[in-house]
């Protein structure tokens, strides 16, 4: 059984497969697999896939009718034999050849965590860096689930993707933690349920992945009614999920933190829907998750927060929508 199954999803990435697969065979750790899940792609995407395979091993690729990248990654999970799960998107890229290496070390002083997370850099296509995000912290098993947890929730450090993170498989196959097809910001729930029931979490200060953004991946372009109705539903879904399975009322209320986040969130994009017939149904949604405000101990909530207080719904929504206009 390899250490690591790192799981690709592809579809329409020709222009970037390449440079993704051969961040992953560069690394100086070599105990992985690595599955390539050929979603559908009308390109040449699997083709390369393909010839990759049959240079190398550890490279198997699953061929499937396209069904986008939540079953994709879906398929990669039930294929998989690693003791740890890693996602890689094709359009990006691990930006060190030491990171199986260090994340092996790291998970060798967390031996009993199921969820191991670590940070990026947003990049722009021009390679202008735009942002880095990574955790403050570096733990070992003398660290308990709540402490690790409420430092990362409250410095916005637990990134709501698939990637930047080691997750034990029989994590994922002991609960049924599979992503929900046909989901926009399908992450968003995904990696609120591995919070949730992961007996411990750890984290170490180190960004080796490159999450590159493209024109449509922009914020103010790629946000549409779909993705306001999914997010919402994730919020009303994931706040009951969280209250069922939380461990206490401490790690609920952290629990509570990372969906009021995505809440804050959310009132800057509930406009984008404003032109639909349910668009008052949705607005009345929201508004009956307004409690989550009051979980604020992170910067962004507790401004959003003070906005609602003195403006109401309506008016935070529009400013928030300028504000995330500008960004």
């Amino acid at each position: 059984m390899p250490t690591f199954s790192i799981i690709v999803p592809v579809y329409k990435v020709e222009k970037y497969l390449k440079r993704c697969i051969e961040s992953i065979l560069c690394q100086t750790f070599r105990d992985y697999e690595l599955i390539l899940v050929d979603d559908g792609s009308p390109d040449n995407s699997g083709n390369i896939c393909d010839g990759y395979a049959d240079k190398d091993e550890r490279i198997t690729v699953f061929h499937q009718d396209n069904s986008g990248a939540s079953e994709a990654r879906n398929t990669g999970i039930r294929n998989a034999q690693g003791e740890f799960i890693l996602f890689v998107d094709a359009d990006d890229c691990i930006n060190s050849d030491k990171c199986l290496e260090d994340v092996y070390e790291a998970l060798n002083r967390n031996k009993k965590v199921d969820l191991l997370c670590w940070g990026l850099n947003v990049i722009n296509e021009d390679k202008t860096l735009m942002k880095v995000r990574t955790p403050s912290l570096t733990t070992t098993d003398a660290d308990d689930k709540y402490s690790v947890l409420q430092k990362m929730i409250y410095r916005n450090e637990y990134i709501s993707t698939s990637y930047c993170k080691a997750i034990r498989r029989s994590l994922i196959e002991d609960n049924q933690i599979y992503f929900m097809k046909g989901l926009k910001s399908e992450d968003i729930e995904w990696t609120a349920r591995l919070m949730v029931l992961c007996r411990d979490i750890g984290a170490f200060e180190a960004v080796y992945y490159d999450r590159i953004m493209r024109a449509e991946d922009s914020l103010t372009g790629s946000i549409g009614k779909q993705n306001v109705v999914d997010i919402l539903g994730q919020i009303e879904d994931g706040t009951e999920f969280a209250r069922i399975h939380a461990e206490s009322s401490e790690l609920l209320d952290l629990y509570y933190e990372y969906w009021a986040y995505q809440y804050a969130m959310l009132l800057g994009f509930c406009r984008r829907a404003s032109k639909y017939d349910d668009y008052q149904v949705i607005k009345d949604r929201i508004k009956k998750l307004s409690w989550l405000l009051k979980y604020d101990h992170v910067k962004k909530v507790k401004l959003v927060h003070m906005l609602y207080k003195i403006l109401g719904q309506d008016l935070t929504m529009i400013v928030l929508e300028q504000y995330y206009k500008t960004k």
